[in-house]
């Protein structure tokens, strides 16, 4: 490995900020120092001997772009701003690159940010949700999962994902308990920056949007009826029912799905891209795939189960198979803890809206992937709200042991 100055003053930097982030909230130190540790020995490695999974393909042709983008300098790049974009990565990392010149393994540290920030934000909002000792499950499940930490090591959106998502939920949590203004503009950019990233993303914000919409109109149907109405009731279902008429009337366009208008065309288009997707060796069984209307309703729910899960064993024919299966079943562990723990969730708002979100993430997702080799990734976008759903019931970890004769 030649030495690169660069890449390693921003893993310097990183560590530095990991730091002071233990510094801020010592009760999770050691879990961000070993989730830290993991992380930087494994992009040595990629660096050195090992080419990890996903570390080439997409991951180079990132790199790549930005590289290319790089060169036209930091203005041009600044008044170039792409908006929702697949390569909106290669975009941002290309400033740094105009600023310090290429450096892949820079590139990796700026992942390895945001990966380390995910893991702060989860105990946070683990924390707010659950409380101290709750939290601290989560916090080490998040620091030794091994896809988090893959996708913290190589150059792909998921680590981005990750944070912004977390951003959102953050500011979810906090809106539920405050309802102010600055809750709601914190989950409206941390969706709309992941959707940058990830333009499915955006269903996430959909979704919460909806949630209020109901919530609202409920509230203020029953203060009709007591003829009691509720001035902050009535201004959000206002402003939420104008947004959706000028979605409805201007058939605003999501990223990666289109308008949400003209809903019978859109299935047609939602069958063509589930047959666009399936194919490649590691693509779903036919009998997953919907071949008209009828059959997309009830195929669904059989496409999530294998988003979550895939590949099964009777899929496994490649010995890099064997990597997603062990992948699936951790997501199929915390699926189960999840259904044992839905009294809980139902019963608390956070996770209720969290659930809700996860499951318009599956269903969205459920559709566009049709092959385990890439569900793989994008199912490690939604780990986190995986393991708050579950927190309760996740074993402790701990490094090591106190002698109860101490």
């Amino acid at each position: 490995m030649n030495f690169d100055f660069n890449g390693l003053s921003f893993l310097i930097i990183v560590t530095i900020f990991v730091y002071f982030l233990a510094k801020r909230n010592p009760s999770f130190a050691t879990i961000l120092y070993v989730a830290l540790f993991l992380r930087i020995f494994t992009i040595f490695l990629s660096q050195i001997i090992l080419v990890l999974p996903d570390g080439v393909g997409d991951a180079g042709r990132f790199e790549l772009r930005a590289y290319e983008l790089s060169k036209l300098g930091i203005s041009n790049l600044l008044l170039n701003y792409p908006g929702f974009n697949s390569f909106f990565i290669s975009w941002f990392i290309a400033i740094f690159y105009s600023l310090f010149g290429q450096s892949e393994l820079m590139a990796k540290a700026l992942s390895l940010f945001f990966g380390m920030n995910s893991i702060y934000l989860g105990c946070i909002i683990s924390k707010k949700i659950w409380g101290p000792n709750i939290s601290k499950k989560v916090g080490w499940t998040l620091a030794i999962f091994p896809t988090l930490i893959l996708y913290s090591c190589i150059i792909l959106r998921e680590a981005y994902i990750y944070f912004f998502l977390l951003v959102a939920l953050n500011g979810i949590v906090d809106w539920i308990r405050f309802k102010n203004f600055k809750s709601f503009i914190k989950l409206f950019l941390g969706f709309i920056l992941a959707a940058h990233f990830h333009g499915a993303m955006i269903i996430g914000l959909i979704t919460f949007l909806l949630v209020i919409f109901y919530q609202n109109l409920r509230k203020l149907f029953i203060g009709t009826t007591k003829l009691k109405i509720s001035l902050k009731s009535f201004s959000y279902f206002i402003i939420l029912l104008t947004l959706s008429l000028i979605v409805y009337t201007k058939e605003f366009k999501v990223p990666k799905i289109g308008s949400l208008t003209n809903f019978d065309e859109k299935i047609d288009l939602i069958l063509t891209q589930i047959k666009n997707v399936d194919k490649g060796t590691a693509k779903y069984p036919k009998w997953a795939v919907p071949e008209n209307k009828t059959e997309l309703y009830y195929k669904i729910p059989i496409r999530i189960i294998y988003f979550i899960g895939a590949p099964y064993p009777w899929d496994v024919n490649k010995l890099d198979h064997i990597i997603g299966f062990l992948d699936g079943i951790l997501y199929l562990g915390l699926t189960f803890l999840i259904v044992r723990n839905r009294k809980v969730i139902l019963s608390d708002p956070n996770l209720r809206i969290i659930l809700l979100i996860l499951i318009s993430y599956l269903i969205v997702y459920s559709i566009g992937v049709g092959n385990f080799g890439t569900g793989i990734r994008h199912r490690s976008k939604f780990v986190f709200m995986f393991v708050l759903l579950a927190a309760s019931l996740l074993p402790k970890i701990t490094l090591y042991k106190r002698s109860k004769y101490k």
